[in-house]
């Protein structure tokens, strides 16, 4: 409690101070290959990825290098593969906070001296000490990492072996579930690449198919306007998210307040309940079987609405602090001038999560579908002249299909009937004078042709009537 170390040996990427053994340090070697775990994440690889590639391009594994520096538990251990590594361990190094500068105390506990296992401590009871030493990785980098591998998802490889970047961003608007890609040859033999529900196979949803160029384009879009609005006037910029985000702030933050009020009413109704059923258990009214079962199912109850409330309570936090999340977002653009192409780690810095609607027309080539992007730091947001334009910007292709829509409607309440244009008295002689002159110009062709091959006919027959 003290803020002093208590760990044997250091963190993987640090070593101990020569003049100060209380004091981390950072190892270059080590701390390199920690950035490009971090960086290998951001570019959308998950760990047993990054485990092999690090193995082909032998690099030594955390074990081996902290024994090659005296240190660690496996400094005197023969290692038959010093370049081998796992993706748990590659996991491990992206969940360490200690990464970010941070100390952490009491990670692990022994029920009593006999015991023989340490067991791990729940994480929000272990003691951090923040900015205790160097840090190699930034906490938005930590963070953003985290994040990406929360979203579990399952890697489709397109002829480059790579993974697609967008799998884990994609969620369903009506169910909300996450969105599959299918990549690859369709039995004609033709390519696609698109994403659907991935319960729209077992009916519960509707299949809210969307091209994964359409989804590129529009988020490289979004990102080259916001950021153009961001860079141009960094006040004005902060001015509008902040009034923006003030009413929808003012609704989350109300709604938040009100589910932790419930949850925090719960949680003392819940000790009420725990000290009732003890003294009903010490007075003999109910059974020792029926006690366990009760305290049990209310302490697991109780756990759950901690964790609630301290969640709620972190939203909050995040909710208030519009102004900087305004700057985060700011100091986000000032890293990516380019945006001329999306790339995997500027997808997962920029983009929290893309909603994607039912198209408004099933089962047509061209229609219009909604597509929410929502934006780390600021959410949905989009300056007033680029929503002006995108609603003016109507394509020719756009009108088509909406004189089209209009047609086929016109004529399901014509009975399937095909619609007659509806024409002026001047428009129908017009009409009939020039379908008449059509047909004598046929009949006319047609008696031309006749007489021409009749005439042809009775050469051939003379011909050979001679020739006999």
């Amino acid at each position: 409690m003290s803020g002093k170390y208590t760990a044997t040996h250091p963190q993987y990427g640090y070593l101990k101070s020569e003049t100060d053994k209380n004091q981390w340090v950072i190892d270059p070697v080590a701390a390199e290959v920690v950035r490009r775990v971090f960086r290998m994440t951001l570019e959308g690889y998950g760990p047993c990825e990054i485990a092999t590639i690090l193995q082909a391009d032998k690099v030594p594994g955390p074990s081996y290098h902290l024994a090659q520096n005296g240190c660690g538990s496996r400094k005197n251990y023969d290692f038959t593969d010093p370049y081998r590594w796992y993706g748990s361990t590659v996991g491990y190094i992206l969940e360490r906070v200690e990464y970010m500068g941070h100390m952490v105390n009491f990670k692990s506990y022994k029920t009593n001296f006999k015991d023989k296992h340490r067991k791990a401590t729940p994480t929000d009871q272990r003691v951090i000490f923040e900015n205790k030493h160097e840090a190699i990785i930034d906490p938005e980098t930590w963070k953003t990492a985290n994040r990406i591998r929360q979203n579990t998802k399952r890697h489709r490889y397109d002829s480059l072996g790579e993974p697609h970047p967008l799998t884990g961003l994609l969620y369903c608007f009506d169910c909300g579930s996450r969105m599959h890609n299918a990549r690859g040859m369709t039995s004609r033999g033709k390519p696609q690449d698109h994403y659907y529900c991935s319960k729209s196979r077992n009916t519960c949803c509707t299949l809210h198919g969307i091209h994964t160029d359409v989804v590129k384009e529009l988020v490289l879009e979004t990102l080259r306007k916001v950021s153009a609005c961001a860079q141009e006037n960094e006040a004005e910029f902060i001015r509008q998210i902040t009034e923006t985000c003030a009413e929808r702030q003012a609704v989350d933050v109300k709604a938040q307040r009100r589910k932790l009020a419930s949850d925090e009413k719960r949680r003392d109704e819940l000790d009420n309940l725990i000290q009732r059923v003890y003294e009903d258990f010490v007075a003999g009214r109910i059974s020792d079987k029926r006690f366990a079962v009760l305290s049990a199912e209310y302490e697991q109850e109780q756990n759950n609405l901690e964790q609630a409330i301290d969640k709620s309570r972190a939203e909050i936090d995040r909710l208030d602090d519009s102004t900087a999340q305004a700057e985060s977002f700011l100091e986000l653009t000032r890293r990516y001038r380019d945006f001329s192409e999306l790339t995997a780690p500027m997808l997962h810095e920029f983009v929290e999560k893309i909603v994607v609607h039912e198209r408004a027309e099933r089962r047509v080539h061209y229609t219009t579908q909604q597509v929410d992007i929502y934006l780390n730091f600021i959410r949905q947001y989009m300056p007033l002249e680029t929503e002006t334009e995108t609603k003016a910007a109507l394509t020719d292709r756009q009108r088509k299909r909406a004189y089209q829509r209009e047609y086929h409607r016109r004529r399901r309440a014509n009975g399937g009937k095909p619609l007659k244009p509806e024409r002026t008295p001047e428009q129908i002689i017009e009409d009939e004078i020039a379908r008449k002159a059509h047909v004598r110009e046929y009949q006319r062709e047609w008696q031309r042709n006749y007489t021409r091959k009749k005439r042809e006919a009775k050469a051939a027959a003379a011909q050979a009537t001679a020739a006999g």
